[in-house]
């Protein structure tokens, strides 16, 4: 279920949701989760958005994280969900069909699911706890034939089990940036696209 309020306050707009699921599973325990999230937006010849939100959430192992088996890797029947808490902050200019918008995220995640080596094999484990931050930035410029962009990601993720083996370390195999450029063109029913994506440290 959801809800939104809307309240103007010239010249301000400004919204405010509140949403809550509760999902049931036959294999894991059920789950309640929320989300609260508000924004104001100020509109003139370049439109001015700032807004967040907190809420919690979860994610259940995939049918590969339970049963893969083969020589490079096993599955772990005994894995756990995910469950995770976090905040949003971000802002966003508009200009006509243009926009660039500037987030930042942090998650505090109980339960992460790792894949990790074990002997001669691969194996998913459940981290106890684990901190991600991001900060995304992204640009987009809208023609009337072309469209172009580009969005970069920084990511800061560390191990926070307290007395775990790998306390305080940064969790490998989640890259530390991601970067991307493209450019669209469409002409009637004719459309293609170029992308560049660079992958950081991992």
């Amino acid at each position: 279920g959801d809800m939104k309020i809307r309240c103007d306050f010239f010249p301000l707009q400004t919204n405010f949701m509140l949403a809550g699921r509760v999902d049931k599973f036959s294999s894991f325990d059920d789950f309640t989760t929320f989300r609260i999230s508000t924004d104001a937006n100020y509109e003139s010849i370049i439109t001015t958005t700032i807004g967040g939100s907190y809420g919690s959430g979860f994610t259940v192992p995939s049918f590969y994280d339970l049963y893969w088996n083969d020589v490079q890797a096993h599955g772990n029947k005994n894995l756990k969900a995910e469950e995770s808490k976090g905040f949003e902050l971000f802002g966003k200019l508009e200009f006509a069909d243009h926009y660039c918008k500037v987030s930042a995220y942090k998650n505090k995640i109980e339960n992460l699911i790792h894949w990790c080596r074990v002997t001669n094999y691969w194996r998913p484990e459940n981290i106890g706890i684990a901190e991600i931050s991001n900060l995304e930035v992204d640009l987009q410029m809208n023609f009337k034939t072309v469209t172009c962009g580009s969005s970069y990601l920084q990511t800061v993720a560390y191990d926070k089990t307290v007395n775990g083996d790998f306390y305080d370390k940064y969790l490998p195999f989640i890259p530390k940036s991601k970067f991307q450029v493209y450019w669209e063109l469409k002409v009637n029913n004719l459309a293609t696209k170029i992308n560049y994506a660079r992958v950081g440290k991992q």
